[in-house]
């Protein structure tokens, strides 16, 4: 399996970025960030996988994940 580091050029002023991120199955690259991530599961349920760790998610969950995992 690849693997990446997913970079974002945060402006220093209010260093957030907002996006909208689909999850289709299992089929997501592992990767990390120099960032915290803030997750919310806007429909469906599903679950995430954190190197050993797996967290169940439905919709309305908010998640934080550090730049560690």
């Amino acid at each position: 399996m690849s693997s990446f580091n997913w970079v974002y050029d945060f402006d220093s002023a209010l260093p957030i970025y907002v996006f909208s991120y689909e999850v289709r199955g299992n089929q997501d690259k592992l990767h990390w960030h120099d960032y915290y991530e803030i997750g919310l599961c806007v429909e469906g349920s599903g679950k995430f996988l954190y190197l050993n760790k797996e967290y169940p998610v439905s919709q309305g969950d908010v998640f934080l994940t550090n730049n560690f995992e």
